[in-house]
């Protein structure tokens, strides 16, 4: 983010106030803000990239979430909340994976992070015949890497869940 705009982002959160674009008269407002990055602040603090008065305005609170390789336990609730997402946005009927493939998904190092686990969902679920994801709908770098003999499914029902309403997951 350029300086200036890292000015005018400072001057928002602590007046709570902005201007349109083109407008004279300046708009109050009360919002929360969540700001996350992958990159090293202090360093560009450092480097004169960002302004550090803004950093401390951002890190008032700090919630630290480990990369998805740290936290596999997250991998099979965070996969359903993904797949019954994809299945109600594009109106499939895929509601399920095949243990199987939750095994794959824990071995695989997810170096995207939820992002790639999210692509891989939806290659998935395009591919699949049925309402079960099953390991040969999976991409090959997902099968070949750490898991070099996968036996087909013999599952042809969910194993966590049927897709029914459930509460939004960050991701």
């Amino acid at each position: 983010m350029p300086l200036a705009v890292q000015a005018k982002v400072l001057r928002f959160l602590q007046d709570q106030t902005f201007e349109r674009v083109g407008g004279l008269k300046s708009i109050s407002t009360r919002v929360r803000v969540l700001a996350a990055t992958n990159h090293n602040l202090e360093k560009l603090m450092a480097e004169g990239r960002f302004r550090s008065d803004l950093y401390f305005r951002l890190k008032e609170i700090t919630i630290r979430v480990p990369p998805l390789r740290d936290r596999s336990e997250d991998i099979p609730e965070l996969a359903h909340h993904l797949l019954f997402k994809f299945a109600r946005e594009t109106g499939r009927e895929v509601r399920g994976f095949a243990p199987e493939v939750l095994e794959i998904f824990n071995r695989h190092g997810w170096p995207g992070n939820v992002r790639e686990l999210q692509g891989a969902i939806k290659d998935a679920a395009i591919k699949a015949t049925g309402q079960i994801i099953l390991p040969e709908f999976l991409s090959p770098d997902l099968t070949a890497a750490k898991s070099p003999s996968i036996v087909p499914a013999r599952i042809v029902q969910p194993t966590v869940s049927l897709m029914s309403p459930r509460p939004s997951m960050p991701c």
